[in-house]
């Protein structure tokens, strides 16, 4: 069996479990280490499932992590965009891999800022996360366009509905954290989407 590969997740908020469930599937592939939220009753709990460390911020992480008391390879940044820049700075100085949450931030000066970061810090690995691109069904689609199999893309039309309560209610309805609501929240995943179907 490979060897485990261990992650930080921060952030432990809604968004976090589902991070926190994949790595609890994969087998012993993947496990979290530890959890960072400035609410010590969230990052116990999350911890607590993993048999993992708690932290109240990014720096005490990576004090840990040069102390060797704490080890991990990469970070799953869960933060809500407006407080992330600082974060993932930290994180590429110390040159750990970041996986951050969409959208990449809740304003446009905020990521070109994080472009930036990920150009200077090319040797250290940072991403977006977008899930649906690894629905089965996205995936069989760009596997038969790439194919010749269903013709040219001419126009993509891509809707998410589901039924969120108190969804207006929570902090990513909030423009000053969020940035654009709605659109930067689902609609971020329909504009990747797009770039990765018609992507060669």
């Amino acid at each position: 069996m490979a060897e485990t590969f261990q992650i930080a997740i921060i952030g432990a908020g809604g968004i976090s479990g589902a991070h926190s469930a994949a790595a609890k599937a994969s087998g012993g592939r993947i496990a979290v280490t530890a959890v960072v939220d400035p609410s010590e009753q969230a990052a116990a709990k999350l911890a607590g499932e993993h048999g993992a460390q708690a932290f109240a911020d990014v720096a005490e992480l990576l004090r840990a992590k040069a102390k060797g008391t704490v080890k991990f390879a990469a970070a799953v940044v869960a933060t809500p965009p407006s407080i992330r820049l600082k974060i993932i700075e930290a994180l590429l100085k110390a040159k750990v891999p970041v996986l951050m949450e969409k959208p990449i931030a809740h304003t446009l000066a905020d990521a070109k800022k994080l472009t930036a970061m990920a150009n200077k810090h090319k040797s250290v690995r940072s991403f977006v996360a977008y899930c649906h691109r690894f629905a089965p069904p996205v995936v069989a689609l760009k596997e038969h366009l790439a194919a010749g199999k269903i013709g040219k893309v001419i126009r993509i039309e891509n809707a998410f509905a589901c039924d969120l309560p108190g969804h207006k209610d929570k902090w990513f309805s909030d423009p000053k954290r969020a940035g654009g609501g709605a659109f930067l929240d689902m609609g971020s995943h329909s504009l990747d989407l797009l770039a990765f179907v018609i992507k060669d």
